[in-house]
């Protein structure tokens, strides 16, 4: 993991950081990407850390993460609580978009 975390840091200090559109963003113990790892599909999009000092970021391959919850059932119980709700978060944002244009029909 050590050694994942400074490649991660190599990586990160060789980018060039030009403006980008923010789709999100994420508060402390918040994650991104657990939908594809857990499916099994690639990801959809890319993630930029904001350079502040107190940022941390963990990457796992998605078998690393399904053993972490698997021997970890209060992680995991939280874990999907937190996809559960940004999920529903997802879907009324979705549906109330449709709403608001079949309205304009």
């Amino acid at each position: 993991m050590k050694r994942q975390m400074q490649e991660h840091r190599e990586q990160m200090d060789n980018l060039e950081i030009a403006p980008k559109e923010v789709k999100a963003r994420l508060e402390r113990g918040e994650a991104f990407g657990e939908t594809s790892a857990l499916e099994g599909a690639p990801r959809a999009a890319t993630a930029t850390a904001a350079v502040v000092p107190e940022t941390r970021v963990l990457s796992w391959d998605a078998g690393e993460l399904r053993r972490f919850l698997a021997q970890r059932p209060g992680a995991s119980a939280a874990f999907l609580q937190a996809m559960a709700l940004r999920l529903h978060a997802r879907l009324r944002q979705a549906s109330e978009a449709l709403q608001a244009l079949l309205r304009t029909i």
